[in-house]
């Protein structure tokens, strides 16, 4: 060993030295808390439980009410079939509705409001002893619902409303 090297050891030896030791018993239950406040597992299983309540907050929103809105409209000139087949045809329709899960049940409830309108054109049928025959143009229908789904199976007690 070369000189240098001998000096440098007799240093560390000397402020490690028996009489600079000292020795200090810990118990069971210090060491796991010191486990627990330092190890980076039991803080990631911490943010952990946090992602777990922040998605199940998230699912939450499927207890909201849902309002649908379905407009439509057709247009179409079928092919005359017949003498009454009407030779164009349009069609509106709104469709407007409230939906609530119920998460205890997993069923939904609906009310809903749908209005029609259908205008077609048929051309009069006259008859030489009859007179001439015409068909109304417009006609409308309005519908009020009120409907419960009950799922017996898939989402039963509201499973698949908490999935992603």
């Amino acid at each position: 060993m070369n000189r240098s090297a001998t000096i440098i050891l007799i240093i560390l030896v000397g402020f490690t030295g028996p009489g600079r030791a000292q020795t200090t018993s810990i118990t069971l239950e210090h060491y796991l808390n010191l486990v627990m406040a330092n190890h980076p597992l039991f803080a990631r299983e911490r943010l952990t439980q946090n992602v777990v309540a922040q998605d199940r907050a998230r699912f939450l929103g499927a207890r909201d009410l849902r309002v649908v809105f379905a407009p439509s409209y057709v247009t179409s000139q079928p092919l005359p079939e017949t003498a009454f087949t009407p030779t164009r045809v349009k069609q509106q329709r709104a469709a407007l509705g409230i939906e609530k899960a119920i998460w205890g049940t997993g069923g939904r409830v609906v009310f809903s409001l749908i209005t029609d309108r259908l205008n077609q054109s048929i051309e009069p049928i006259s008859f030489p002893e009859v007179g001439t025959i015409t068909s109304p143009s417009d006609f409308y229908q309005q519908n009020l619902a009120l409907t419960y789904t009950q799922p017996l199976m898939q989402n039963f007690r509201g499973r698949l409303d908490r999935l992603g």
